[in-house]
């Protein structure tokens, strides 16, 4: 829906505005997907990414996803530290970095006993990643409206 929503909220701004929404909305499904794969997301999560970033213009799609993971990231270490599971997340790091994250994919989203990114504790950290998403979105759409650019200068 918020894809839809995205691209019609486009089609009154023309045409070259409703490439920009469906090339945005083919980035952040494939980043989004990459990390469903990975086990890092939900696939609910990748279609709101993909319908947010049919929001965005090209100078806030950037800041709304550097937001997004900065905000996410914060979650995701409260959350570790507060399981009390650091240690276990580091040794997940490191065969996830060792392995270039081949083996991840050999399981779905860390099920397999051959998944790279699993713990000896069978209780999962997850976090609502919407809040993350929600914070890239409105961090990317209000961005540009301000005059926030990552190439340094404000918009003309």
């Amino acid at each position: 829906a918020a894809l839809a929503a995205g691209l019609a909220f486009r089609v009154p701004q023309g045409w070259e505005s409703l490439q920009w929404g469906l090339l945005a909305a083919l980035l952040a499904f494939a980043i989004g997907f990459l990390f469903f794969l990975l086990g890092g997301l939900g696939g609910g999560d990748a279609k709101l990414m993909t319908g947010m970033a049919t929001f965005l213009e090209p100078d806030g799609i950037l800041v709304g996803f550097l937001i997004m993971a900065f905000t996410g990231g914060m979650m995701a270490l409260v959350s570790i530290v507060r399981a009390r599971r650091v240690r276990h997340t580091f040794q997940n790091l490191r065969l996830f970095f060792l392995t270039v994250g081949r083996q991840s994919l050999k399981g779905w989203k860390g099920e397999s006993p051959m998944a790279a990114l699993t713990t000896p504790n069978t209780s999962v950290i997850t976090n609502p990643y919407a809040v993350a998403i929600a914070a890239g979105a409105f961090a990317g759409w209000s961005a540009p409206l301000v005059g926030i650019t990552l190439r340094g200068y404000p918009i003309s």
